[in-house]
């Protein structure tokens, strides 16, 4: 996920292998839109074709790049692999409709398969977070984006002074960083700005329903104990089954990482208990502290550049804090989240304008709870947000 190698795999699509490089198999790929092939031991896998050349990284390339192969038998992979370049093309000219026709029965059948896996895996479940994204379906588009989670938690670390070692995935288009055209996965961290541990009142209970009881979910939330991607799907069940049914969050263990820790916490502090939402808000209040210092001091930027485009990171945290006040019995507490959920819309609602909108909404909810005027949020809504200006809280 580190934009430094993103020049690097630029690169490694461009090379052409010579035929002194080959082996005694002498077997090739070709690519899309490449003026030459690569040369080597070719395998194809599920993720991707495999190219293996002597004193070089291993290359594994999706399927969508891969023109032309003389491996017998990978027919289905071929056909597979230009339905998604059809799909992907059509998501980076903006023909979201015709996108979704080619991309959805494709991920649900990998998905299906098993095969939701390598670079082809991720340029699927990339494209299809796209296009639910562009649809407005967060429910599908959470699905998506952690199904990409799911299968980037296996892509290689590249090493920039030892790449004659380990693979190199080509043609998962997240990898350098934001992905094309949409900025739908953030390249440090690997989640999508928009679409936070957070269920809120524009998402109607349904959607959330159908969410917890699809067969996705439940495989991504078999993942191994220990695993990122165990902790980060487990949260995103929690946050949705607390707005369904009021259930308690109560993690089994320790976050394994960063950020892990912050997912965790912010659903920790909407759907814990009273003593694991205090916690959980004491850390969110932490993090929002050093983001917050670390973007107004530019020597701490250039010392911690992981710090950099923490703006929709900074929304996150200050909705979590905001939702997780709410909960608490003392009026002023409650004043004082929705506050916090209203800084979403007055500081972020460029980076993340779905985030803004349901923050106005829950905002003008909770305000009429407590008695108070809702002209102001009203308006807002009405000129900025007008889709949403309808949607009542429960």
């Amino acid at each position: 996920m580190n934009r430094a190698h993103s020049a690097v795999l630029a690169g490694v699509l461009l090379l052409v292998v010579g035929a002194s490089g080959a082996n005694a198999e002498g077997t090739f790929v070709r690519l899309r839109g490449q003026a030459g092939e690569l040369r080597g031991a070719v395998s194809a896998q599920n993720g991707g074709v495999l190219v293996k050349v002597d004193g070089q990284a291993d290359r594994l390339i999706s399927w969508h790049l891969v023109r032309e192969t003389d491996v017998a038998g990978c027919e289905g992979s071929m056909a597979r692999g230009l339905e998604l370049m059809r799909g992907v093309s059509r998501v980076d000219r903006g023909d979201v409709p015709m996108a979704g026709e080619a991309l959805e029965p494709l991920i649900e059948k990998m998905a299906q398969e098993g095969t939701l896996v390598g670079p082809t895996g991720l340029a699927t479940a990339e494209a299809v977070l796209r296009v639910r994204l562009a649809r407005g379906s967060q429910t599908g588009a959470t699905l998506a984006w952690l199904a990409w989670f799911d299968a980037a938690s296996e892509r290689p670390v590249i090493v920039e002074d030892a790449l004659n070692k380990g693979v190199i995935w080509i043609g998962d288009r997240s990898a350098g960083g934001l992905s094309a055209g949409d900025a739908s996965v953030d390249g440090g961290t690997g989640l999508c700005p928009h679409l936070p541990p957070i269920f809120g009142p524009v998402i109607a209970t349904p959607a959330l329903t159908g969410m917890l009881g699809s067969s996705e979910f439940a495989r991504l939330g078999s993942a191994p104990a220990g695993s990122p991607v165990r902790d980060v799907v487990r949260a995103y069940q929690a946050a949705a089954a607390f707005e369904v049914s009021g259930a308690e969050f109560k993690p089994d263990g320790e976050p394994s990482g960063d950020v892990a820790q912050m997912v965790v916490d912010i659903v920790l502090a909407r759907a814990g208990d009273d003593a694991a939402r205090q916690g959980a808000r004491g850390r969110l209040r932490q993090r929002l502290e050093r983001l917050t210092k670390a973007e107004l001091n530019r020597e701490v930027q250039a010392e911690e550049p992981e710090m950099l485009d923490t703006l929709w990171m900074r929304a996150w945290l200050h909705l979590g804090i905001g939702r997780s006040l709410l909960r608490e019995v003392d009026p002023a507490q409650k004043r004082e989240g929705i506050v916090e959920i209203l800084t979403v819309p007055a500081l972020f609602a460029e980076e993340v304008p779905g985030l803004a909108a349901g923050a106005l909404v829950e905002a003008r909810g909770e305000l009429v709870k407590l008695g108070e005027p809702v002209e102001l949020v009203n308006k807002e809504l009405q000129a900025k947000y007008p889709d949403a200006a309808g949607v009542q809280m429960p």
